[in-house]
Parts: structure tokens; sequence; C-alpha cells
């Protein structure tokens, strides 16, 4: 979804994609499924590995071009407390308020040590 709209920003300008992601996350449950389908999924491996480990990503920076994360968080936090949610909706919306919580402290999720510091 988010290689869609950034695309699309840069077809459209700015404010069409971000007046359409406005209008999805205004409705708890499409915001729900929005941050669902901004889930990346990636896969990790070391040389000790001989399966790779899952990993998944939500960097809330990625989302800044069309809405404010400090505008969502909230709702976020309140509807993953709900619990009424599927597997991968719980992983997106935990993966976005831990790497939302390690921007407030000023690191980057990028950086494997700023996941120890928590």
């Amino acid at each position: 979804l988010l290689h869609i709209l950034y695309r699309w920003r840069d077809w459209a300008g700015e404010e069409e994609p971000k007046k359409w992601v406005q209008k999805v996350v205004s409705d708890d449950k499409k915001l729900v499924e929005f941050l669902e389908k901004s889930l990346q999924r990636t896969f990790r491996f070391s040389s000790l590995d001989a399966v790779g480990q899952v990993q998944y990503r939500l960097d809330p920076e990625w989302l800044r071009p069309f809405l404010d994360p400090s505008e969502i968080i909230d709702r976020v936090r309140r509807l993953f407390d709900k619990g009424d949610l599927s597997e991968n909706q719980k992983i997106a919306l935990r993966q976005f308020i831990q790497e939302y919580e390690i921007r407030q402290r000023g690191m980057d999720p990028n950086d494997p040590l700023a996941w120890e510091a928590k």
C-alpha cells in the first residue's frame, strides 16, 4: 500500500493521496486495515540460522507524508487494547506502537540498538 501511495504522490502531488489517507483513517476499522496493509514483513538470516526469522516493521515516519503519526497514536493504542483484532492486525498495531515509542525516545527503529534500549 505504501508503495502505491508514494507513487500516487509522485504523480499527483502531495494533497490528493494525503486527503485520501485522512479520509480512510478517520474510521477506526479502516485505520486498523490501513496499518495492517502498511506492515512490512522481512526475513532475517544469520550464518547460524537454518531458517530465517520473520521481522516486522511499521515505522511511523513512513506514514508522515500522508498523516501525522502523533494524531493517531492514541487511537491505535486504544484499538490495540480493545483486542478485537486478527493476529496480523495485532502485529501491525503493536509494531506501529513500538516504533512510534522508539522515535519518541529520539532513536531510529532502523538502528538495532534502539530495540535493545527498551
